[in-house]
Formats: C-alpha cells, sequence, structure tokens
C-alpha cells in the first residue's frame, strides 16, 4: 500500500472517530429532550451568588430582582443557574444565565400562551400558543422587541398575567416546561441529537464496506486503493455535513427578529 492510501486511512480514522464524539453528544442532547421537562428548578434566593452583568444591565433598565433558580439536568449531569427578575410592570420576566452570558424575557397570557425574546440568542417559531423570536442587538432591543409582540399577542390571548414574586415564575416556568419546552426545542434535538446519529451510521456503513465487502470480492488493501479514496471522499463529507448541520443550527439561534417590528409582522 502506498503512503498515499495510508494517508487517507489515517484521515478516514479521524473522521470516524469525530463522528463518535459528536454521536456521543447527540445522545446527551437525545436524553436531555426527553427529560428537561421533568427537572423542575429550585429557588436557590439564599445562597450566595454573583449575578453575570446582564443582570445590572436588566435592573439599570427598571427590572427588579425576584431571586435565584437552579435546574439540575440529570440527563447530562449539569446544573444551570438563572437570575430572574421582572421589570416595572410585572408582566416581563427575565431568566438571566451566566454562562454563556444569555437572557429570555417572557410575557404569560390567561390562557396559558407565551411569547419570549431571546438575546443574543433564541428561537425562531411559532404554534397558535407559543411564539419564540431572537433579538441580537441589545438587551434593551430586545425589551423593546418583547413589549410590542406581548402587545400584538394579547389581542388574541387574553389579559397578560403578572409576576410577583418567584412563585409566580415557578409557576410560570411549570406550564412552560410542560406545554413549550420540547415544542422549542424540537429542531434542536433533530439537528444535534438525530443527524450526528444518521452521520455516525454513514461513516459505519463506509468503513463497514471497505473491511467487509471489499475482502468478500477478493481485494486486499494493497488492491484496495481506488477504493480506499473513495471511502475517504466518503468520509469527508460526511465531516462536512456535520459542519454544515451545526453552522445551520447557529444561524437559526441566532436569526434576529429586529425588522419584524418596522414591518409591522413577522
Amino acid at each position: 500500500m502506498d503512503a498515499f492510501a495510508i494517508l487517507q486511512l489515517l484521515v478516514i480514522a479521524y473522521c470516524l472517530y469525530i463522528a463518535l464524539r459528536r454521536a456521543w453528544a447527540g445522545w446527551r442532547t437525545l436524553r436531555l429532550y426527553r427529560s428537561a421537562p421533568a427537572e423542575p428548578p429550585r429557588d436557590v434566593s439564599t445562597s450566595p451568588l454573583q449575578p453575570p452583568p446582564l443582570v445590572a444591565t436588566l435592573t439599570a433598565m427598571g427590572f427588579r430582582r425576584l431571586g435565584e433558580a437552579s435546574t439540575y439536568f440529570h440527563a447530562i449531569g449539569k446544573e444551570v443557574l438563572c437570575w430572574i427578575l421582572v421589570d416595572s410592570t410585572e408582566t416581563v420576566q427575565a431568566e438571566v444565565v451566566a454562562a454563556p452570558a444569555a437572557s429570555a424575557l417572557l410575557t404569560a397570557f390567561a390562557d396559558e400562551s407565551i411569547v419570549e425574546t431571546g438575546f443574543p440568542e433564541g428561537g425562531h417559531l411559532e404554534t397558535p400558543a407559543f411564539r419564540s423570536r431572537t433579538i441580537t442587538g441589545s438587551a434593551g432591543q430586545a425589551y423593546e422587541y418583547q413589549l410590542w409582540q406581548a402587545a400584538a399577542w394579547s389581542a388574541a390571548h387574553g389579559a397578560v398575567q403578572k409576576a410577583t414574586t418567584l412563585a409566580d415564575y415557578l409557576h410560570w416556568d411549570e406550564v412552560y416546561r410542560a406545554r413549550y419546552l420540547r415544542i422549542k426545542y424540537r429542531w434542536s434535538m433533530i439537528w444535534n441529537g438525530v443527524l450526528p446519529q444518521v452521520l455516525l451510521l454513514f461513516h459505519l456503513a463506509s468503513i463497514a464496506y471497505t473491511l467487509l465487502v471489499l475482502p468478500w470480492k477478493g481485494l486486499t488493501l494493497a488492491t484496495a486503493a481506488p477504493h480506499i479514496t473513495v471511502l475517504f471522499f466518503l468520509s469527508g463529507a460526511g465531516s462536512l455535513l456535520t459542519t454544515v448541520r451545526w453552522q445551520i443550527y447557529l444561524w437559526g439561534r441566532r436569526r434576529n427578529a429586529a425588522g419584524e417590528m418596522a414591518r409591522g409582522g413577522r
């Protein structure tokens, strides 16, 4: 076997390693998608926690502290801390996480429908009872957008519900987890959970063809160089598809909805 074929085999092995790592991460995503609605947050407001800078930004905009909540996701062995605030009207709840720095602004309605605005990342989807958008510019722009979409939503969904205590937030968090969490992260589950498993199967099928089918045809590694080249390109294509998948997912997380206000709609 020539040196070029050996180099190709090394690249194939590396692509398989990457596929295995991403498939494992995808499996964790699938487990999280399944279990997260049953993982309630707990009140940790009495713990000495250092708030991220985004909390100060929201406070300067008129938000006040309701408390802090912690959720432990058993599927991935990770705890997530949230700083919970509410605006001066007590109709816009803010969840702030520290790493990466991000916030979600939520408004709930009488029929238990919810609209939210993520900053600087979030979602972009709408159902009859749930709407999620993302603003990438600033926290102030995100708040302005949240007020705008909440006002538009209230005409069909009833009065805005106030949150005056952390108990109110925990109630609406329960509603959110039960009714909307899986809806919001369905595409994330597909892109980051299912597709990595499919791409791993693609890699394994390609390797199985080389190791099992080619010897059955009487080929050896020394005489199978053209087929190894084909496998090399297949593995490279699988890795490229994985990268493209991730970039499409990030684009969806950062799709800016700021222009919708100017257009008066979606």
